[in-house]
């Protein structure tokens, strides 16, 4: 999840709820003046007051322009106009609430602009607030929240620079995790982002990101690749390139690869245990036994 997405999930929720209410009632009055613009109730025409301050202020139109029932056109663009002033509106409020508003990198819990560590989890703050973040380092723009490059040159963004940098820095400490608890098996260098390893009982899992499951199960396959290089291999009974296995001082290491894409096929995941094989590591299929004839019977 974004900086921005942190924000208006966590810091906007409440100031963004009240706009959906506005817009909830401008729809209600659409629909009134195309039914023939019937008497309404008294509450009614009080909401529609409400919100109809605001139309004014932030319109580049004439209120006349929303036109009237019978011209459907121009009620559309009327509304169309009201959806895209409420959109701004909410944009301007999110980047002013945003100069107050830092945003931990670890777990994203909005904190004051004067705090330096976050309330939640004790991680440094970044030393600028969500807005200036948004501030364009070439050109000096103030872009909206959340936009990644400047909307006049181009630049990236800080907030997309820091967002990134804690996206490295997070998925280094979970291939930090992997020495500490996989060191036996070859580590995973096949591409995705937010990485993650949980353990259930003896059996470990780990998953990658792929975006739309884009290179996926290219990924896979390539890290079965450098397992077979490492010298793991199919082994026992029932032999499968989805289970590899390897004997490393004196334990059976198991790579399960089966169940990669059972779930979010956004997120692989790959099984590690100590497992082996049914039959054994060492199994031998045993030779066929020969047909006995009338000649084996008595030895002739």
């Amino acid at each position: 999840m974004g900086l921005f997405d942190k924000a208006m999930k966590q810091g906007l929720g409440e100031a963004l709820g009240k706009a959906a209410k506005q817009l909830d009632q401008a729809v209600n009055q659409v629909s009134n003046q195309m039914n023939g613009g019937q008497p309404q109730p008294q509450n009614q025409q009080m909401q529609q007051q409400q919100y109809a301050q605001p139309q004014q202020q932030y319109s580049q139109q004439p209120q006349q322009n929303m036109g009237q029932p019978a011209a459907g056109a121009g009620l559309s663009a009327g509304l169309g106009g009201f959806f895209a002033n409420l959109e701004k509106s909410a944009k301007s409020f999110a980047t002013e609430l945003g100069k107050d508003m830092k945003i931990c990198p670890n777990c994203g819990k909005p904190s004051g602009k004067d705090q330096q560590f976050c309330p939640e989890c004790g991680a440094k703050l970044p030393e600028e607030t969500v807005a200036e973040g948004a501030i364009c380092p070439n050109c000096g723009k103030q872009n909206d929240i959340g936009t990644k490059f400047c909307q006049d040159c181009g630049t990236k963004l800080p907030s997309a620079v820091a967002e990134e940098q804690a996206a490295e820095a997070a998925d280094a400490s979970v291939m930090a995790q992997w020495d500490e608890q996989l060191g036996a098996f070859p580590k995973w260098n096949c591409g995705g982002s937010k990485y993650n390893i949980e353990m259930y009982d003896n059996y470990y899992s780990f998953t990658a990101f792929f975006p739309q499951g884009m290179g996926a199960e290219a990924a896979v396959n390539q890290y079965r690749q450098i397992l077979q290089q490492e010298g793991f291999q199919p082994a026992g009974q029932y032999p499968s390139m989805d289970h590899l296995y390897k004997m490393y001082n004196g334990r059976c290491l198991h790579v399960d690869l089966e169940h990669c894409f059972e779930g979010d096929y956004e997120w692989p995941t790959i099984g590690f245990d100590l497992s082996e094989p049914t039959g054994g590591f060492d199994y031998v299929k045993p030779e066929p036994k020969k047909p006995t004839g009338l000649k084996d019977l008595f030895n002739l």
